[in-house]
């Protein structure tokens, strides 16, 4: 059982062991993801739809997940992205798109991992697509990197279940971010003593939950279940639904166009794991940072804590590490600037008591709903004003304030 036995002492480590017995090999195919091509690999059987378990890190969680999916019947891909990036939530939508045809699933039983310092993807990747998922689990690691993003809605995440398993020896280091999670009600289960496909296999996605709330401030994630916002408005404020974002540390970093480190990776410096699509700074992969103004960097945690420290930006001089050679680039230390400043936020609840579909919306003029039968005929009520009466399933577009 994972976490119950040797997965348990790997929750944060890195180069972690597999299993004794030897897993499948996955099969692999590549998805185009805003104009990147991303690599994932998949259990191509069983042919029939079975639960389906995402497992966000590199192609070495394979051999650590496999025995327990396979055990259980269990379809695994695991995708290979950045935790907590744009990217990564779109190439999950973009992979569960592909496996629909080429290895089926059951689509109410959708699942999302990750582990170490991959764990954080679960958080964003809930907030960020809330309609994908069932349930997810966090082994080890951190939320931080999630919660620093200044893109986690505590709204999004009120259907999808997480657990996150910590061990009591890493508890004190994660309780600063756990206790800021449960201030902005975003709910998980905090307790590493559970087994996680059992957490898993009790929940179920339900497409058309009769009570929805999102909040984003990104046009690329407008979809809340079975509705999404078609026309936005900043102008249309409510001040009675205010926001959910759960509140950051927010970071200096290096203008170097952005790249991505994994936080408990030895060092020396910062191995550079990452970087976005189309890059076109001066690093690459696999280069470490190993110094900054002359400072030299031990490991990726020494970086953040350096990091956390500034307090203005400065031009900065950093040594690069890449292969044999040392690089020195000029750069600049940028303070941090909020994301997704305005956003939006719907709420909709259908009460089939009276056939009443009641929205309450922030920032949204127009919005396309999908009513399943059993829910119609149903009135339809946008922030107190009745707009119509829709008396057949299917798909429609409303507008609010215009009945």
């Amino acid at each position: 059982m994972l976490l119950a036995g040797s997965f348990a002492l790997a929750q944060d480590a890195p180069n972690a062991t597999a299993p004794s017995a030897p897993p499948s090999a996955p099969a692999e195919a590549r998805l185009n993801v805003l104009k990147s091509e991303i690599p994932y690999f998949y259990s191509a059987t069983p042919k029939e739809a079975v639960p389906l378990l995402v497992v966000i890190g590199p192609k070495e969680e394979w051999d650590l997940w496999f025995k327990e999916t396979s055990a259980r019947g269990w379809r695994l891909a695991v995708l290979p992205v950045p935790p907590v990036s744009e990217a990564a939530v779109k190439a999950c939508e973009a992979l569960l798109d592909e496996l629909r045809a080429r290895a089926p699933y059951d689509q109410r039983k959708v699942y999302l991992a990750g582990r170490g310092d991959f764990a954080s993807g679960v958080f964003f990747a809930v907030s960020r697509a809330p309609h994908l998922w069932a349930a997810g689990v966090a082994v080890g690691g951190d939320a931080k990197a999630a919660v620093n993003s200044d893109r986690l809605f505590a709204a999004n995440a009120q259907l999808v279940p997480i657990l996150w398993m910590v061990h009591s020896s890493q508890r004190s280091a994660v309780e600063p971010v756990r206790r800021k999670l449960q201030a902005a009600n975003f709910p998980f289960t905090f307790d590493d003593a559970q087994d996680p496909f059992a957490f898993l296999s009790q929940h179920s996605r339900d497409e058309f939950p009769a009570k929805i709330d999102c909040e984003t401030g990104n046009r690329l994630f407008v979809r809340c279940y079975w509705m999404e916002a078609t026309g936005i408005d900043p102008s249309r404020r409510n001040d009675a639904i205010r926001s959910t974002r759960v509140t950051p540390d927010l970071l200096a970093s290096l203008d170097l166009g952005g790249f991505g480190y994994q936080t408990g990776k030895p060092g020396p410096g910062v191995l550079v794991e990452w970087l976005p699509p189309n890059y076109s700074g001066p690093l690459q992969l696999n280069d470490r940072i190993v110094a900054i103004s002359g400072r030299p960097i031990h490991d990726a945690r020494e970086y953040v804590e350096m990091m956390q420290q500034e307090r203005a930006e400065r031009p900065a001089a950093i040594m690069v590490e890449r292969g044999k050679e040392r690089i020195r680039l000029q750069t600049r230390v940028l303070l941090p600037k909020r994301e997704e400043v305005v956003t939006i936020r719907m709420q909709a609840e259908y009460l089939p008591q009276s056939n009443d579909l009641f929205i309450v919306s922030r920032g949204v003029s127009e919005a396309k709903i999908t009513l399943p039968e059993r829910w119609v005929p149903a009135n339809i009520n946008w922030n107190g004003q009745p707009i119509t009466r829709l008396d057949a399933a299917g798909c429609y577009v409303l507008s609010e304030g215009k009945a």
